[in-house]
């Protein structure tokens, strides 16, 4: 389906299947004006009050962006060197769909990426350009990276290598290396975290799964203190999904 072919006055009268593709083809535009780094290009894909948020996917920081232009300068901008690519639907994620954002009506989508770095995802909110009738622009953009799965020296396995000094009965147990690495009596780390709450945490968890040694601090004396100590039901705001650790998900009956 050509979607440029008629006019979208109303996106709640398309048909599911229009509604995806008219996301493909706004992720293709996309994809090939960032690939350009083309910010006339990419302004054309965004209403005027059009808004940008990334997460370290496309900027290597947390960028907010608000506005036509100013979105297009920074994307082309934050794309080079990054190799932005394979923009798509999200398989196996609620698909596309009409929903209500702010009493405004949007396509919402989830869509997935790669970068040369790793996976991203991101979220986008298209509604009618109100200055060429058959298009959709982007009302809302977010993207994420989600993983740093193609960086040099990223590990094909998280499992800690097997040595000769582990197979023999009275070398130490996990507990002893890990207070050794927690006391950091004879080497400095690489990195230091400071602030063991989720986000803390989180980067450790990445940080050490890429080999980078990392000492996280803080000043409450447990793991979790940072809420036990706020919030005493320990009550998530939104849902699990968005609150997994990394490598640690929460298990089903949570």
């Amino acid at each position: 389906m050509d979607t440029n072919a008629r006019p979208i006055a109303n996106l709640s009268d398309v048909t599911e299947q229009a509604l995806r593709d008219i996301v493909s083809q706004w992720l293709a535009q996309f994809e090939a004006a960032l690939v350009a780094r083309d910010a006339h290009a990419i302004a054309a894909l965004f209403s005027a009050d059009g808004s940008w948020r990334d997460v370290v996917s496309l900027t290597w920081s947390l960028e907010q962006r608000l506005g036509r232009m100013d979105v297009a300068r920074a994307l082309a901008n934050g794309a080079a060197g990054i190799a932005p690519r394979n923009f798509r639907i999200a398989p196996q994620r609620t698909p596309p769909r009409m929903v209500s954002r702010n009493m405004v009506a949007t396509l919402e989508a989830l869509f997935a990426f790669e970068t040369a770095f790793g996976a991203g995802s991101g979220v986008v909110r298209l509604v009618p350009d109100a200055t060429a009738p058959g298009r959709c622009v982007a009302w809302v953009l977010s993207t994420t990276l989600d993983d740093l799965s193609k960086t040099q020296g990223a590990r094909t396995s998280l499992r800690p290598e097997i040595t000769a000094e582990k197979r023999t009965f009275g070398a130490d147990n996990w507990l002893d290396r890990r207070r050794k690495a927690q006391a950091c009596a004879d080497h400095e780390p690489a990195c230091v975290v400071i602030g063991a709450g989720q986000a803390g945490l989180a980067v450790a968890a990445r940080l050490g799964a890429l080999g980078v040694d990392t000492l996280v601090v803080d000043r409450n004396a447990r793991v979790g203190d940072n809420w036990r100590n706020r919030y005493h039901a320990l009550t998530l705001h939104n849902e699990v999904f968005v609150n997994h650790f990394p490598f640690l998900p929460f298990p089903e009956t949570f």
